[in-house]
């Protein structure tokens, strides 16, 4: 049987990878690559509620916490670094603009229910939308996105699998869906990028 100590410490080298992982995506920025400004946008908001509403299901600091505090901060930068060097795709559509109003209900849900469990239910599916500009875009232009980042990510959310020390609904949910996010947007890059030549997108 596993120790405590192996999940506390496949948690924090988690948090490590997945925060590591946004360094290439930072400096592809830098370079000229533009995110989704919606996508890491909506992603900051939600992510700032799915950390909370996730630890308080939990009844407070699990070893999985790390990713969820490295996908406040990492997001952050990312939407700061976005807007100051001009990124496209800066126009909210009507999926980001539900994202965003289903953000302003999930907080309605917690605070009428007092359900942190039901909250991160929905701050998971408004994630899950808010990531659709990403997907959509790396179809397009695979290019575009850095696969290095996004497959250094992956294996961050691989670890943080591992760091899962109660299968119960509330304790996976968000780090299975993190990892199955992930791996989705990884999976259009590459196959895509097997098909578009360079310099096409």
């Amino acid at each position: 049987m596993m120790s405590h100590t192996f999940f506390v410490s496949a948690g924090v080298l988690a948090g490590i990878v997945s925060a590591l992982a946004f360094v290439p995506y930072y400096k592809s920025i830098r370079c000229g690559k533009k995110p989704s400004l919606a996508t890491w946008t909506i992603w900051t908001v939600v992510g700032i509620l799915a950390c909370s509403s996730y630890l308080s299901a939990n009844d407070g600091w699990i070893s999985t916490a790390w990713v969820a505090i490295v996908y406040i901060v990492a997001p952050a930068t990312i939407t700061y670094t976005a807007w100051k060097y001009g990124a496209r795709y800066a126009h909210l559509d009507a999926i980001e603009t539900l994202s965003l109003a289903g953000a302003a209900c999930g907080i309605c849900i917690w605070v009428v229910t007092r359900s942190a469990a039901t909250a991160l239910t929905v701050f998971i599916a408004i994630d899950a939308t808010g990531a659709i500009p990403t997907v959509i875009k790396s179809y397009r232009a695979p290019y575009s996105e850095s696969l290095t980042a996004w497959s250094c990510s992956l294996l961050g959310s691989f670890f943080n699998l591992c760091a899962i020390e109660r299968w119960t609904v509330t304790g996976a949910s968000y780090p299975v869906y993190l990892a199955l996010s992930i791996w989705i947007t990884c999976a259009v890059i590459a196959f895509r990028r097997r098909i578009v030549p360079v310099g096409a997108s």
